[in-house]
């Protein structure tokens, strides 16, 4: 149950670092937000790895919580 639940908040919190990560990349393709950062890139690529992730880890602790509440 608790592999179940940690799949589940990892998913989401995967989920929401990926559409943070794409809104933050609209606004600077868009201009809506300038920096002078040399580093924004690598932030941003770096943020959507970790997102993609969490988010493929969360899948995998969803399906094994879940095909463990069968098993037993």
């Amino acid at each position: 149950m608790i592999v179940l639940l940690m799949g589940i908040a990892m998913l989401g919190v995967g989920l929401w670092e990926i559409i943070g990560t794409r809104k933050t990349f609209n606004q600077l393709k868009t201009g809506k937000l300038t920096t002078n950062n040399g580093f924004m890139p690598f932030a941003l690529w770096l943020s959507f790895a970790i997102g993609v992730l969490l988010t493929l880890s969360g899948i995998t602790c969803f399906v094994f919580g879940f095909s463990q509440m069968f098993i037993r």
